[in-house]
């Protein structure tokens, strides 16, 4: 069975950093889990996600 891919219309694209992806969210309370995250991607994502309040 082959499945195709459409667009989901998010209003991001390749260029959409995690810090505008998250822009305006308060996410206090909320506890996440990244692996990887002492480097690259996964480095900007906790610390994005940490500025918005999320517990690491």
């Amino acid at each position: 069975m082959i499945h195709t891919q459409s667009p989901i219309e998010s209003g991001f694209d390749g260029t959409t950093t995690a810090l505008q992806a998250l822009a305006g969210k308060d996410l206090h309370g909320m506890t996440a889990i990244v692996t990887g995250g002492y480097s690259g991607i996964g480095l900007e994502a906790v610390r994005v996600l940490a500025g918005a309040g999320v517990t690491l």
